[in-house]
């Protein structure tokens, strides 16, 4: 009977180690099994959730960044053309005045 109030102590114990680990500090009270788990696991998910929400952020970022590299790509491409098309004016001028 003594070792299962020692097997049950320790496992509290370790129990406990955890909740302190998301709690930042010492937990000096003893709490049942049930308010253990219970406040470990309302941590994980909040935890979980504010990983989530960051991951989303951080996809929508991304996208944002992609689409920003896209707007950058074609408004090169568009002043290139723009260029091309400066000195195909330019050639044709040019062109025009030597044909009359």
């Amino acid at each position: 009977m003594q070792e299962k109030a020692h097997e049950i102590d320790d496992i509290r114990h370790k129990i406990t180690r955890v909740a302190e680990l998301y709690e930042r500090k010492p937990i000096t009270q003893k709490y049942s099994f049930e308010v253990l788990c219970d406040f470990i696991s309302d941590k994980a998910k909040r935890l979980f959730s504010k990983y989530d929400q960051l991951h989303r952020e951080l996809e929508s970022r991304q996208k944002t960044q992609v689409q920003a590299d896209k707007l950058n790509s074609y408004t090169k491409k568009l002043d290139h053309a723009e260029q091309e098309l400066r000195h195909c004016r330019q050639m044709a001028s040019h062109y025009y005045r030597i044909v009359d």
